[in-house]
């Protein structure tokens, strides 16, 4: 059985969408080695609680928890956090949309966590029924919430509306919501998504910056079973 956790990361002009999709046992030694990592964390860094939430965005930024750290600092977090996502050997799923194209070609276009979310749910249907296996979606907390476990429950029932369409039997229950600061697999996922939109509009900016996060992503890239950004 698949646990997929799903979260997301976007600007205005584009919309990304990860998840990790991993047994219940990669889920359990994923877990624990990232508590055990932030634990080491908080012994040496006062900011840093001994639960801190792994964020992408606040991690960056230097916000929060984790504003005691210079910028080294900060990418050695995301390295490190990187290193332990890719020897755990889950599977990772990108899908990505770009916001712009599609106002511009459909008038009432769907919201982009929709659209995006389908793609992901599609991707999770597909590696589960290629293992022969059933999956869980787990993701971070939505104000749509129970919109979108209606849509589920009808994609199961009938079809995604996508060109590649297709039911949805090998994901069970529900589309389960849950606050990223309580699961540590969520901020996994949040991380990779903060990454994978930080990777397309990086080019151009600070030259340290761009190696630092083609060297992250170098990190996880075999863990990367589709990374596709879809403009209309």
């Amino acid at each position: 059985m698949y646990l997929a956790y799903v979260d997301e990361s976007f600007n205005k002009k584009l919309f990304y969408m990860a998840a990790l999709i991993a047994t219940p046992e990669q889920v359990k030694s994923l877990t624990c080695e990232l508590d055990e990592y932030v634990l080491e964390l908080s012994e040496t860094y006062p900011t840093i609680a001994a639960r801190e939430e792994l964020h992408g965005h606040e991690i960056f930024h230097g916000k929060g928890g984790w504003q005691g750290l210079f910028p080294r600092q900060q990418v050695r977090v995301f390295m490190d956090v990187f290193d332990i996502i890719a020897d755990s050997g889950v599977k990772i799923a990108i899908r990505g949309l770009d916001i712009v194209a599609q106002e511009r070609k459909y008038r009432d276009a769907y919201p982009p966590y929709t659209v995006v979310l389908t793609k992901i749910l599609e991707k999770v249907q597909s590696l589960s029924k290629a293992a022969e296996s059933l999956a869980l979606v787990i993701c971070d907390e939505y104000h749509e919430d129970d919109r979108h476990r209606k849509l589920l429950a009808n994609y199961r029932q009938w079809n995604t509306p996508t060109s590649t369409s297709m039911r949805l039997d090998r994901i069970i229950d529900t589309i389960h919501f849950t606050p990223s600061h309580e699961s540590r697999m969520i901020q996994a996922t949040d991380m990779v998504a903060f990454i994978r939109l930080r990777r397309s509009i990086a080019s151009g900016r600070d030259s340290r910056e761009v190696a630092a996060i083609a060297k992250l992503w170098d990190k996880i890239d075999a863990c990367v079973v589709v990374d596709y950004v879809w403009r209309p």
